[in-house]
């Protein structure tokens, strides 16, 4: 993976390489009936602190449960 991004603190900018990260996501699905399905996702199981641009924070664990129904 490309992890280069651009500094533009000060005057000009400069090349940085952003360290490497692993992110860990799963999901789930479970059928309740024949018409409804129990979903489930977690983002960033381990809550990993990473960049992918330089100065803002990537996204913390984060968990969404839904039901899905078809007709």
């Amino acid at each position: 993976m490309n992890n280069l991004d651009f500094d533009f603190e000060g005057f000009g900018r400069r090349e940085v390489r952003l360290p490497d990260y692993t992110v860990v996501n799963i999901a789930a699905r479970h059928a309740l009936t024949d018409g409804v399905e129990l979903t489930a996702r977690v983002n960033n199981l381990f809550d990993r602190r990473y960049q992918e641009v330089l100065g803002y924070a990537a996204q913390p664990r984060t968990a969404y449960v839904g039901l899905a129904a078809r007709f």
